[in-house]
């Protein structure tokens, strides 16, 4: 079954939606727009640290960085765990991974 996740935004002072947990899959599905959410300083894409430590209890295996229905990144949890940089940029804590170390699907680039 697939899950809202949620997670505050401390620079919007609120509740946001952060992706989905599947839990058939044990997969995180976060949607990002390229220019928006790339981390020039960590040059890769980032997920909520509370975000990333409840996925690590839930067992998830896989994080998908979506940019639209045909392109994607994709990293198992082990290489989050091995090569993730937590860091604030201005959102709270998160975990970064640079998208080189990530498995591109699709014909389109995250750069």
């Amino acid at each position: 079954m697939r899950y809202d996740v949620t997670t505050l935004d401390p620079a919007k002072g609120r509740e946001v939606h952060a992706g989905w947990y599947d839990d058939e899959t044990k997969t995180y599905t976060r949607w990002v727009d390229i220019k928006k959410h790339l981390c020039l300083k960590h040059r890769g894409y980032g997920v909520q640290k509370d975000v990333y430590d409840a996925l690590l209890e839930k067992g998830c295996q896989h994080i998908q960085i979506m940019f639209n229905k045909e392109n994607f990144c994709t990293a198992s949890i082990e290489r989050w765990i091995d090569h993730g940089v937590v860091d604030d940029i201005g959102n709270g804590l998160q975990v970064f991974l640079a998208d080189y170390l990530m498995d591109r699907v699709g014909s389109g680039d995250s750069v």
